[in-house]
This record gives C-alpha cells, structure tokens and sequence, in this order.
C-alpha cells in the first residue's frame, strides 16, 4: 500500500512512545478515543489504514498522507479575508502616499523623513510629531 509511494509510516506504538516522550499524551487512552481520534484522521485524510480501524494492532502500520488537509469554519475564512484585505489596502495606501511624494519631487527613500516633513507642513494636513530613526 505505502511501500510503492515512499509513504511515511507509523504505528501505535510510536505514537503512543512519542505521545509520552513529549508529554502530548499523558494519560492512557482507552480504546475508543484511539479508535475516535484515528477514524477523525482517516476521515481527514492524514492517514490511511491497511485495514479496519478495530483491528488495527501495535504494530500495523499507519500511512501517513504527505499533505494536511486544514478545514475551516466560513466564519473564519471570512476572518482571514478581511484580515488580508485590510493589508492589502494599508499596501495601496502606502504605495499612493509615495507616489504623491514622488510627484511632488521629494525623495521617498534614505533622508525622506525630513522631506515627508515638509510635504506635510507645505499641505493641509495636520502636523504630526515625527521620530528620529
């Protein structure tokens, strides 16, 4: 099954050692959360089995799928669109702001701080107080 694709593989013993090795799992599980949790990835497509999921032992092997399919709720995914949309408008804006400076013949690299300065005491925009770098 695995074999011909060059599969990364495991099977419940390493998991349940690694489990304890790096304290993500700190109890022992009974069968059906074993059971859950497997058929939860399997359903996910993360792993594959050779067979059933009860008659899985130790040492069966469990493959484990080179890519994680990440699933997201719409109200999340609506999240990270206007997280990312708000990004790029503040990307726009910057660009704009530069392009206006630029027209304006003020350098908008290096020493522009001092030239940014003065585009703005020159405009009508409000003064504000500007940091040394």
């Amino acid at each position: 099954m695995g074999e011909g694709l060059n599969a990364t593989t495991t099977n419940l013993a390493e998991i349940r050692e690694y489990g304890r090795n790096t304290n993500l799992i700190t109890r022992k599980l009974t069968n059906q959360e074993w059971s859950d949790a497997l058929l939860l990835m399997k359903t996910h497509q993360m792993i594959e089995l050779p067979g059933a999921i009860a008659n899985l032992e130790d040492n069966t092997p469990i493959y484990i799928y080179g890519t994680v399919n990440i699933f997201c709720s719409a109200m999340d995914i609506n999240e990270l669109v206007r997280m990312y949309s708000d990004e790029v408008e503040m990307i726009k804006y910057d660009n704009e702001s530069a392009a206006t400076l630029e027209a304006a013949g003020l350098n908008t690299e290096g020493s522009s701080v001092n030239h940014t300065h003065e585009f703005a005491k020159d405009s009508e925009m409000e003064e504000l107080p500007i940091e040394s770098v």
